[in-house]
């Protein structure tokens, strides 16, 4: 309905699009008796009529489930917060509304056959036949590689292709690891020791 008043509208503003179309009037008749009240009722008692008078409650939760119910009763004692410490107004509320960040916590239910889509602490306690848990992390390739030991010191052996440019000349590990021979010893060694001592 709303993309149908609003898409192709002649004027820039969506109220006279409304109030030129005849097949909206139970909607154009909330609107005015909101707005017709704005200026002198409190933040609570605009949301209150909406909610009462106007069935706002009862569409929400025909819409959204009765998990609505706890995010309606936050919103109103969000309003009656605002008016103990602020002069009540509905721009002020809004605007109040906009720095504060609430957080609506509730006591799920453990039986029903319903999709509940939470988060790992709000599910905390909770048990279900099916728990899917998806990956929301952001991935990172995993450095691939060995590990290299004369038996004293350990080095990262990386893969050719992790290893940094500058790092490329070593990336064969220390040339004492490349062979040991068959006592145990390195071979390596044992030939800079010989070259050595023929100096």
């Amino acid at each position: 309905m709303l993309y149908d008043l609003a898409h192709k509208r002649q004027t820039r503003r969506l109220w006279p699009a409304l109030d030129a179309r005849r097949d909206h009037e139970a909607t154009r008749a909330m609107l005015r008796d909101l707005r017709n009240h704005a200026d002198y009722l409190r933040p609570y008692e605009l949301l209150e009529r909406i909610l009462t008078r106007h069935g706002g409650r009862r569409r929400l939760m025909e819409r959204l489930g009765v998990e609505a119910q706890d995010g309606i009763d936050a919103l109103l004692d969000q309003s009656l917060s605002y008016e103990r410490n602020e002069v009540p107004s509905l721009t002020g509320f809004l605007v109040w509304l906009q720095g504060d960040d609430p957080e609506v916590k509730r006591q799920m239910e453990s039986a029903g056959s319903r999709i509940r889509v939470m988060t790992v602490h709000g599910s905390k306690g909770l048990e279900a036949p099916v728990v899917i848990l998806p990956e929301t992390q952001n991935r990172r390739d995993e450095l691939r590689g060995e590990v290299l030991s004369d038996g004293q010191r350990a080095w990262w052996k990386v893969a050719a292709k992790d290893a940094p440019s500058r790092l490329a000349a070593l990336r064969d590990g220390p040339p004492a690891l490349r062979r040991h021979d068959a006592r145990g010893k390195v071979a390596d060694r044992r030939r800079r020791r010989r070259s050595r001592a023929r100096r």
